[in-house]
């Protein structure tokens, strides 16, 4: 049915639009998906961004990050903050850890894939602790594996080839 809810609560939704999303084939049909999302239990808000490159970004109650790896079968899972200043922090898939021509540890960041389409999870707040000694890009990569690291949004965008 098109108006019915996409789950019942946070985590069937997760599965939901993992099981979706590889059959969505435009961002029309992206935009059809949010009136299914808006009245699942736990979604805050729902707003899709119309510009150069369409874009599905969903609030939710915060849920332990650790949680939704594990509901959407997530493997080598770490958190960095896509920008220089570290304003925000998001849940990536890392490479196996190697050493840089510099002698630094790292990890390749590579997005949560489905179809054409890729999901962002947005973390609430830098993990705790000492800086891990692995990086990504321009940022520490913290391993999710008991960070405490809560989700707070998800993005659902077009993937970048």
């Amino acid at each position: 049915m098109p108006n019915t809810p996409l789950g019942s609560d946070l985590p069937s939704l997760m599965r939901a639009l993992a099981a979706e999303l590889p059959r969505v084939a435009d961002e029309n049909a992206l935009a059809a998906l949010e009136p299914r999302v808006l009245p699942v239990p736990g979604v805050r808000s729902s707003t899709l961004a119309r510009g150069g490159s369409w874009s599905h970004q969903i609030e939710i109650d915060p849920m332990d990050a650790e949680q939704f790896a594990s509901i959407l079968g997530l493997r080598n899972v770490y958190i960095m903050s896509p920008d220089v200043h570290q304003h925000g922090w998001i849940m990536i898939s890392g490479t196996r850890p190697f050493v840089d021509d510099y002698g630094h540890r790292r990890v390749v960041a590579e997005s949560f894939r489905y179809g054409a389409w890729e999901i962002v999870p947005r973390i609430d707040q830098r993990p705790r602790g000492p800086l891990p000694g692995i990086s990504a890009g321009p940022s520490p990569a913290y391993p999710l594996a008991r960070s405490g690291a809560k989700v707070t949004a998800i993005e659902i965008r077009l993937a970048q080839d």
